[in-house]
């Protein structure tokens, strides 16, 4: 569709919904079993679509196979993951979570989203935890999906806090690390946390200001050495 015939409301809504399917394809293609799918992006995502019947435009398709090329060289679906669960805004991290959970079929899925999204998120932006109490509380995929997370780059705040939502699940995944028992004999990589690590609940490339809002600090020209 041409935007410029829209009102700029109406056209931003359209951007967005645009987006939205995007990801959404994207996401649903990463979460799919693709060991035997040859070619590039763009072969690889009609086989997908074929395989699986998942409804999409064409244009939305086009520009997914564009993402995943031009993915920081990697050329592939997992190396697009990799890239925004790292570069992404943590608001665009967190629909692409809700995202995966949503899709997501069966456990082996399910940890994936945990391990790849959710896990990346918290230790990044620990400060978006409250997001992950909240919807816990309306949706139990979600909810068991979080028992698959583990530390990583966690603050002790966030992880302390993590666990006790974990704690609380009924039904947790095979993955999640026994309460109760010592860290070090449950994650070991956490004994290499650095202090900074330890103490700071965002350290991802997004800070939040005196008012609560993200924003990315300026790269200096000249950093120092």
């Amino acid at each position: 569709m041409n935007n410029d015939l829209l009102e700029p409301d109406a056209a931003t809504a359209q951007e967005d919904a645009e987006t939205a399917a995007l990801q959404r394809l994207l996401v649903a293609f990463w979460l799919h079993e693709r060991q035997d799918f040859a070619g590039g992006p763009a072969e690889q995502l009609a086989r997908f679509v074929a395989d699986t019947g998942y409804s999409v435009a064409f244009d939305i398709l086009h520009e997914a196979a564009n993402e995943i090329a031009y993915a920081e060289g990697s050329g592939d679906i997992d190396g697009w993951m990799a890239l925004a669960s790292f570069a992404w805004h943590p608001d665009q991290i967190w629909k692409l979570l809700l995202d995966g959970v949503e899709l997501s079929d069966g456990d082996a899925q399910l940890t994936l989203v945990a391990t790849f999204l959710a896990e990346p998120l918290l230790s990044h932006y620990g400060s978006c935890l409250p997001l992950f109490a909240e919807q816990v509380t309306t949706d139990p995929k979600f909810e068991r999906m979080i028992t698959g997370i583990w530390r990583a780059k966690m603050s002790d705040r966030v992880w302390a806090r993590l666990r006790v939502l974990q704690a609380h699940a009924p039904d947790p995944l095979a993955s999640m690390l026994p309460i109760g028992e010592p860290e070090s004999e449950t994650n070991s990589a956490a004994e290499s946390l650095s202090r900074a690590d330890r103490m700071n609940d965002d350290k991802g490339l997004f800070y939040r200001d005196i008012a609560g809002a993200w924003f990315r600090p300026p790269v200096p020209r000249n950093p120092v050495r």
